[in-house]
């Protein structure tokens, strides 16, 4: 939708300014509030007509504005609601609020005119709104919410158990490190002593087998070769004699394959 403005509008444009905006902002905002009208070819050259007399209607109502402003400029807004123990509000202050009480001490202001973009106010205490009485004309206003049965209490206040809580959990947080950090230790400790037992277990392996294989085998080669020599021995060795031998022969096999076990 095309509209001409017939006077500054924040974040738009400027009198006289063609702008494309929404139809829903167009007709239910901006020409209701006489701030533009639909680009037609009559309707642009009767703004051509019209120029000077708009232009000095804004000046006068840039000044208009700025003068509130110098009215308002230490006003405070107090306000007295029904809170929790905790501070928070049985209701909310909002916009129409703030504008009913300025304009209830005597300073003409519309709910438009107040600006809260984080929302009404919902906790006692000290808050800043903004006031815009002219696309120009832009300030902040102190409000002050107190409890009715007793003083504001100070901010840090209210929220020092929420505070605590946090640092709860941050002590939390920290020891469930320091306990998966030692789980961690522990996963390694044991992993190194399992290693160092399979070690022993295979060295051990090793020395059963070796050494015990080799001397029965070099015990059954020597019992081989004792009737070997017996016949080769001369005639006046007995057979005991040879037999004798052989049994030492393997006894000493042993003792020695005992000795490596």
């Amino acid at each position: 939708m095309e509209l001409i403005l017939l006077e500054k509008v924040q974040n738009l444009g400027d009198l006289g300014d063609r702008v494309d905006v929404k139809p829903g902002f167009g007709r239910n905002y901006l020409m209701p509030q006489g701030m533009a009208v639909p680009a037609t070819k009559a309707n642009i050259e009767q703004f051509e007509v019209r120029r000077e007399e708009l232009e000095r209607k804004a000046a006068e109502k840039l000044g208009t504005a700025e003068a509130r402003l110098t009215a308002l400029k230490n006003i405070e807004a107090e306000f007295t609601v029904i809170a929790s123990a905790e501070g928070k509000l049985y209701g909310s202050v909002g916009p129409r609020e703030i504008a009913d009480y300025l304009t209830s001490k005597g300073y003409a202001v519309e709910k438009a005119e107040v600006v809260m973009s984080d929302g009404p106010i919902r906790h006692i205490g000290h808050h800043d709104v903004t006031l815009q009485l002219h696309a120009d004309v832009i300030s902040t206003m102190h409000v002050v919410v107190a409890p009715e049965d007793g003083p504001i209490p100070i901010m840090e206040e209210l929220f020092e158990d929420e505070d605590e809580s946090k640092s709860d959990d941050a002590v939390a947080e920290e020891a469930a490190e320091v306990v998966e950090a030692s789980a961690e230790s522990a996963g390694a400790a044991e992993a190194v002593e399992e290693a160092a037992v399979e070690v022993v277990e295979e060295a051990a392996a090793e020395a059963d087998e070796t050494p015990a294989e080799e001397s029965a085998e070099e015990a059954a080669v020597e019992a081989d070769e004792a009737p070997a020599e017996a016949d080769e021995a001369p005639a006046e060795d007995s057979v005991e004699e040879i037999a004798d031998e052989a049994d030492e022969a393997i006894e000493e096999a042993s003792e020695e394959s005992d000795k490596d076990s």
